[in-house]
């Protein structure tokens, strides 16, 4: 979550509204989603402790997060390692792009942003 509480709170906002349309359609392989919520308070550190307890836990199907870019790209080869789906909503690194087939990133980069 980071220290942006309202870009926090309309983050899970979104994974709430998702687990539960998921879960009125009787989930994932007639499996409930369950959200584990986890906050690296923007620390690539804490960032990458985060990513190798979610990846080791097999229960885990995907991470949305991490709020900044540079938690993001500590973590991002961890994720990409474990195989583990990773998307951030709000990090705009470029780099994030380049990292594997399994790190995602929903907004523009800074360069694009800058274009316009």
């Amino acid at each position: 979550m980071g220290s942006n509480l309202n870009v926090a709170k309309e983050i899970l906002r979104g994974v709430a509204q998702a687990q539960h349309e998921i879960n009125q359609k009787g989930g994932i392989g007639g499996k409930l989603v369950q959200v584990k919520i986890a906050n690296d308070e923007n620390s690539p550190e804490i960032a990458k402790q985060i990513a190798k307890e979610l990846v080791r836990n097999k229960k885990i199907i995907a991470v949305i997060g991490h709020n900044s870019s540079d938690a993001s790209l500590a973590a991002a080869p961890i994720y990409q390692e474990g195989e583990l789906v990773a998307i951030s909503p709000t990090s705009v690194a470029r780099e994030l792009s380049g990292i594997g087939n399994y790190i995602f990133r929903t907004t523009p980069s800074t360069r694009n942003m800058l274009r316009r």
